[in-house]
């Protein structure tokens, strides 16, 4: 059987397609458009590639399976990363219960290119820096990992994370505002230690 074109269609036809037609094999083409992109956010959560990997598989099977709800209020993408920010947040709430959370520290060597002993020192002490940031994302709670992510590394406005936690964008700042105090008081225990 030839696979149909649907480089053409919007996400909204295709879904309308699999649910109104049964064209359940064309969730494929929702599959290759944000799988990437849903496999990072996980894995930029998790700091795990088989952790990723597993809750990518979820979220598409959830999202699958809940296709016949989708309203089409937002778009589908938007549906498809609160799908991921809501089970990457159960996740880690229960790793986190099962006290099992652990930081993977991989010893990554790599050839550095011709540079002066002060831009090595300046990368190294960025490197340091950053995953020093890393890990005290790690020991906020997923909410708050969450919405830093969302607003800093996804660069989403306040408007979309309100979508997105269906919540008023006022809650948005202010949940913002509570979590950048939490991750600097770590910040400054830290470095107090």
């Amino acid at each position: 059987m030839e696979k149909p074109n649907l480089n053409g269609l919007n996400d909204a036809e295709i879904i309308k397609l699999i649910v109104e037609k049964n064209k359940v094999d064309y969730f494929e083409e929702l599959y290759i458009r944000y799988s990437e992109k849903v496999y990072r956010k996980s894995y930029s959560m998790t700091q795990n590639e088989e952790d990723a990997r597993d809750l990518t598989h979820d979220i598409f099977i959830k999202a699958f399976t809940n296709l016949k709800n989708f309203r089409g209020d937002a778009n589908f993408s938007t549906w498809i990363f609160k799908i991921t920010y809501n089970e990457c947040i159960n996740f880690l709430k229960s790793r986190s219960r099962k006290n099992t959370q652990s930081i993977e520290n991989e010893n990554t060597f790599f050839e550095v290119p011709d540079m002066s002993d002060r831009e090595i020192e300046d990368r190294i002490m960025y490197d340091i820096k950053l995953h020093k940031l890393s890990e005290l994302l790690t020991k906020l709670p997923p909410e708050e990992n969450a919405l830093l992510l969302m607003k800093y590394q996804d660069d989403l406005s306040i408007n979309d994370i309100a979508t997105l936690m269906e919540v008023s964008s006022s809650a948005v700042k202010m949940r913002l505002l509570r979590a950048r105090n939490h991750l600097y008081n770590l910040f400054v225990e830290q470095d107090t230690i």
